[in-house]
């Protein structure tokens, strides 16, 4: 299924209780390479907005100093990132509003 904003307007909660009666991000495919099941829920660590559903290796491309060797995806423009407009307070400037 391709996520459709379910979750828009929400501030991510870290522990389970809170997030009780939200669908699982295993039900989407990743919002950014659409190939893979996604796996967690991408948040705005800037606003605290949840802004969609990735798999492991879009969450973590865009991480600056992961390198492969510790498991991580080395940073890529190929994949789509307009989620990041799904936090309400994004700004065209990513690093106001980076994972």
């Amino acid at each position: 299924m391709v996520y459709a904003g379910e979750l828009a307007g929400e501030r991510y909660c870290v522990d389970r209780i809170g997030r009780q009666n939200w669908p699982t991000a295993a039900q989407f495919m990743c919002a950014s390479c659409m190939t893979a099941r996604a796996t967690v829920w991408d948040h705005c660590h800037t606003h605290g907005f949840v802004r969609a559903p990735l798999c492991n290796r879009c969450n973590t491309r865009h991480w600056r100093g992961w390198r492969p060797q510790y498991g991580r995806a080395p940073h890529s423009r190929n994949l789509d990132d307009s989620y990041y407009r799904l936090c309400p307070r994004h700004t065209d400037t990513w690093r106001q509003c980076s994972a």
